[in-house]
């Protein structure tokens, strides 16, 4: 295992075919019955890579990826049309869809397996877990789901021939005063240059504050429930409240954004504001498992800000108005927020049985499901001004929405 090189399995779904001495794989029409799997089980560490050779904006969804303990031989008569949910209900099958940010043309993914996890690598940045609870013990072909706006993936290995990745430039370390003997893993700004900006990937710096326009420091490095972003601002023009965006945006499409409002109007971004700061302070960024920002300011309590969807990872840009310098500290899963709450005023009762509120005002019950997907995250008022607006998406997969229906909790 790990000699021989890697294609693309003869076993398939009906619409894909494969070509190019099996390294690629195109679905050739609709959406569905599009599986393909590694030629061989792919041992742990024995990095591959995914290119993405063509892409279409005919569908809604993109790639689903994961592994399978099961020969694809023995798969050959009765391959399903999907891996989600298909594939993934029987034993042994473990799979899960990439966010759309990743399935871009020419974008090329590094994937492999290690205690129990499949990680990814999007082009230079940090690897981030896509599933977890694979087995270690046994054998593990690579599956892939050739689904939606994906039409065509290459596969080859890490560092031999094509596609290929240059390895990644570690990040200079930043050390925290505010939060000692925290551990922090590597966090690190996607690169980006302009006349009035500069981000390498592991400071920002602002050569423009006197612009009406907005110039985004953007993290390359996700962000995720349970984790905790910190920053330092080194240098600032005066004392100020620092703007970021929580954003399912790529680096480079928020770059080119130069309105805040614009951007949170048109993609799936939330705006946030911290209180004073001063050049020297650390701010610290936290998403909790019930979807809470909190924010806190040289380790000096927490405030919560807003909600955000748990099921997705983002990237945080920084507002560089008033900031001249900024470096990123790390991410770190050690922090755990007590937040610091004012005096609340008694509300009526509500009945725990009611579904919890929707996604979007965070106010109504949630009351409909949204259709082809099947999410039950808006209530009736939200769901419709959804369908009535430009992206039509579904907030938790952006999916396009074709219909709503009408739940009655009983």
């Amino acid at each position: 295992m790990g000699t021989s090189p890697v294609t693309f399995h003869e076993v398939h779904g009906h619409n894909i075919v494969i070509s190019k001495g099996g390294s690629q794989a195109t679905r050739t029409e609709s959406f569905n019955q599009a599986l393909c799997f590694t030629n061989r089980p792919i041992a742990q560490n024995e990095k591959i890579v995914i290119r993405i050779a063509e892409a279409s904006r005919n569908w809604s969804g993109s790639l689903r990826v994961g592994v399978t303990e099961h020969d694809p031989s023995s798969l050959a008569r009765n391959l399903p049309k999907f891996m989600c949910p298909d594939l993934n209900r029987e034993p042994g099958n473990y799979g899960k869809a990439l966010e759309e940010s990743h399935v871009r043309l020419k974008k090329e993914i590094v994937m492999y397996h290690r205690n129990g996890k499949v990680m990814i690598r999007d082009g230079d940045q940090v690897p981030e877990e896509l599933i977890t609870g694979v087995p270690t013990t046994k054998p593990l072909y690579f599956v892939f789901d050739v689904y939606g706006n994906t039409k065509s993936i290459c596969i080859g290995p890490l560092g031999d021939g094509q596609p290929s990745i240059a390895p990644v430039t570690p990040t200079p370390k930043v050390e925290s005063k505010a939060f000692p003997g925290i551990t922090f893993r590597q966090a690190h700004f996607a690169p980006f240059k302009s006349e009035e900006l500069t981000v390498t990937r592991s400071a920002a710096q602002s050569t423009n504050n006197s612009s009406s326009a907005a110039l985004f420091a953007v993290t390359g490095s996700k962000l995720k429930p349970e984790e905790t972003l910190v920053v330092k601002l080194e240098k600032l023009v005066k004392s100020c409240r620092i703007n970021f965006v929580l954003t399912t945006e790529e680096p480079a499409r928020v770059h080119a954004c130069r309105d805040l409002g614009k951007l949170c109007d048109t993609t799936y971004s939330l705006a946030v504001e911290s209180e004073m700061c001063k050049a020297g302070d650390e701010l610290a960024i936290n998403i909790s498992t019930n979807g809470a920002v909190c924010i806190s300011l040289n380790n000096r309590g927490w405030q919560e800000r807003i909600h955000v969807d748990t099921d997705i990872a983002y990237h945080v840009a920084f507002d560089m108005a008033n900031v001249s310098s900024m470096t990123a500290i790390g991410i770190t899963t050690d922090l755990k927020p007590e937040i610091d709450r004012p005096p609340v005023k008694s509300e009526p009762f509500r009945d725990a049985s009611l579904p919890p509120d929707c996604i979007v005002c965070l106010e109504s019950p949630r009351s409909v499901l949204l259709e082809p997907c099947a999410h039950f995250a808006l209530c009736e008022l939200c769901a419709h001004a959804l369908q009535k607006s430009e992206r039509r998406e579904c907030p938790v997969c952006r999916a396009q929405i074709k219909g709503v229906k009408k739940i009655y909790m009983i």
